[in-house]
């Protein structure tokens, strides 16, 4: 009877012990699931997260990609405009400038005055004054900017600007050239201030005219050509898409402004 009690026992033991080792796996086989279930979650969550940002990614890169194509048109669109100038353009900034002086004569010249009181067109005798007179000046010959005109043929890519022909713009004298080397005075016909006027006056138009004999204004009109050639083809638009041709004419004023178009 005693040894029935004690298998009794070893058995409930035995059976305690298969209780605590049978919980143990059922925990472990728990924690296994739950540490599978956490890993399967951050999986999931990791590749929302990334779907997530690359649609992100995408997004914000078609926008760039978008804004980058918006700025390629405008710079293209710009090219396109930057590439044609009007007669407007080309003529308000020469009207800005008002005259163009090309070339300057400077000179020193001298030449003696007589005069003598008259009756019906006979000196009197004993009334002749004179003086002699030495000077220097500046002539400066040049163009009106304001008179020129432009032709621009956009299908043939062609500028035509027609420019005045050259004048005389100024003639100054240096104060300090001017002397009077000789004077006879008179005093039934005295010298006065009106007599050495009239006499610069004329000699003025005197010396102009020499200047004008020696070639001043074509050489003025040259210059001007010149001039306005070189600073219409410092512009990169006129130097690039057109050909350029400058006319000296005398019939500006008559000549109309066109623009060609394709």
């Amino acid at each position: 009877m005693n040894l029935g009690l004690k298998e009794r026992e070893e058995i409930s033991e035995q059976t305690s012990v298969n209780g605590k080792q049978t919980l143990v796996k059922v925990k472990a086989k728990l924690i296994i699931f739950l540490v599978i279930v956490i890993v399967i979650l951050s999986l999931i969550l990791g590749i929302v997260i990334l779907n997530h940002r690359t649609n992100k990614y995408k997004a914000e890169a078609k926008k760039a990609k978008a804004e980058v194509q918006e700025m390629l048109d405008e710079a293209v669109l710009l090219e396109k405009v930057s590439k044609t100038i009007t007669t407007e353009e080309i003529e308000s900034t020469m009207e800005k400038i008002g005259e163009l002086a090309t070339i300057e004569y400077i000179y020193t010249d001298a030449s003696k005055f007589e005069d003598s009181n008259k009756i019906k067109g006979f000196n009197i005798p004993f009334t002749k004054k004179s003086f002699i007179i030495k000077w220097s000046g500046t002539i400066k010959a040049g163009i009106n900017l304001e008179d020129v005109k432009t032709e621009i043929n956009e299908r043939d890519k062609k500028i035509t600007v027609y420019i005045p022909k050259s004048e005389i713009l100024s003639h100054t004298h240096d104060p300090n050239g001017f002397e009077i080397l000789d004077e006879s005075n008179n005093i039934f016909n005295p010298i006065e201030v009106d007599d050495v006027n009239t006499f610069t006056v004329d000699n003025d138009r005197f010396t102009e005219q020499k200047a004008i004999d020696k070639g001043l204004l074509e050489k003025a009109d040259a210059n001007a050509k010149a001039i306005i050639e070189n600073s219409l083809l410092s512009n990169s638009i006129v130097s690039e898409n057109y050909e350029l041709n400058v006319i000296v004419s005398d019939e500006t004023e008559e000549t109309e402004e066109t623009t060609t178009a394709d």
